[in-house]
């Protein structure tokens, strides 16, 4: 595998690895979820505590992201792909020995670095090996795997863990496989030596970038005042129980995964601009709907929608900041991405308290259309630009 402009593929089987891992940074916090009543029950935690075992990490995940750009710059993507996945099955599954809260919470620290790199390594390596029509169709089939792996894990994070709370931890130890299946099947990298400096400078003076950065964190925002969010207000419904919030959280993934898995499709029958306003609509009219009407069957129906958006905004940034990335830039410009959706899922409570505290909880779903107008607004003209090769301004 090499650094150059002119891809050379990825094998099936390399391929199937590549998309496998895909499906385990969505994992990092969802797989634990189910067991999290009983976590807290056994180390006496309150619900702030316990909030933070499933969000801390992703802010080690942003401070990696960087670090992660530097690296693959350097070494390539593969070395630091497999390091990131042996990082997170071996300190994810500490997490089951974990005598105490503060040796479960120390654990999250290199579990969260290592998922940092696993994120920006996938990106690269599709960027790497991708160009054109092919890379919109495997991009796609990344955030479809991503999708999915936020249905499948946090079911067997529920299966495993109905004898005790340290069997969701187990669940991490799928990355180790992957890992092998990785090394064995993506090629050796080639990298150029001493990668060139000027990245923050390129960033400050590319507004494609900035513009794309800001969506992509609107948008992980989006999600994560729907999955905080739209739980309370089945609450309200009388449907708050953990089996139903999952059914719809469920659905919402795989409306994501239908139209991430077609993205390509797509995509070559409309233009990345255009696709974006689509979506930020889409992301407005869900709020819309949860704003005004908290029937049940309206709020499935917001959740398809919403999900049916992401499906499109997620490979559609990433490709765009990927075709914004001279090749010996790309770790570092994509890592980015790591930033800002992570830190766009950490803060999304936050941001959001604000308007809660104004309103209830209708003020999330104000802020929810909020960040798709700018999904819509900042991220489209800067992706058709990115698309179309402009240069920088």
């Amino acid at each position: 595998m090499t650094q150059d402009d002119d891809p050379v593929g990825l094998r099936t089987g390399a391929l199937v690895g590549v998309l496998a891992a895909s499906t385990l940074p969505i994992m990092s916090g969802a797989v634990i979820i189910p067991a999290l009543n009983e976590i807290k029950a056994a180390f006496s935690l309150g619900s702030v505590a316990a909030g933070a075992l499933i969000t801390a990490h992703t802010v080690f995940i942003a401070l990696a992201s960087p670090i992660a750009g530097v690296v693959i710059d350097r070494v390539g993507a593969r070395r630091p792909l497999i390091w990131g996945l042996v990082g997170f099955g071996v300190f994810g599954g500490l997490g089951a020995l974990a005598p105490n809260v503060w040796w479960l919470l120390a654990s999250r620290v290199p579990f969260g670095l290592a998922t940092g790199f696993i994120f920006t390594a996938i990106t690269v390596v599709i960027l790497q090996t991708t160009a054109g029509a092919r890379r919109d169709s495997v991009m796609g089939w990344r955030a479809a795997a991503n999708q999915f792996g936020g249905i499948l894990y946090p079911t067997l994070g529920g299966f495993a863990a109905v004898a005790a709370w340290q069997g969701a931890f187990l669940v991490y130890l799928a990355a180790l496989p992957v890992a092998a299946a990785i090394a064995f099947t993506l090629p050796a990298d080639q990298p150029g030596g001493r990668p060139p400096g000027g990245v923050l400078a390129l960033i400050r003076s590319d507004r494609r970038i900035l513009r794309l950065y800001l969506a992509a964190f609107s948008a992980y925002v989006a999600l994560y005042l729907i999955v905080i969010f739209v739980p309370q207000l089945l609450e309200g419904s009388g449907l708050g129980g953990a089996v139903t919030v999952g059914l719809f959280l469920s659905g919402m993934n795989l409306a994501a995964f239908a139209v991430a898995s077609n993205y390509g499709r797509i995509r070559r029958r409309l233009p990345v601009g255009l696709l974006l306003w689509i979506s930020g609509f889409l992301y407005v009219a869900a709020a819309a709907v949860l704003i005004v009407d908290d029937n049940p069957w309206a709020i499935a129906g917001a959740m398809l929608i919403f999900g049916s958006a992401h499906g499109i905004v997620v490979p559609a940034l990433t490709v765009s900041v990927g075709n914004c990335a001279p090749t010996p830039m790309r770790g570092r410009v994509t890592s980015g991405l790591g930033v800002t959706n992570y830190l766009g899922q950490f803060s999304s409570p936050y941001v959001a308290a604000p308007f809660v505290a104004v309103i209830g909880v209708a003020g999330a779903f104000v802020l929810l259309g909020v960040a798709g107008a700018v999904v819509a607004i900042a991220g489209s003209r800067a992706a058709d630009r990115a698309t179309g090769g402009e240069e920088p301004t």
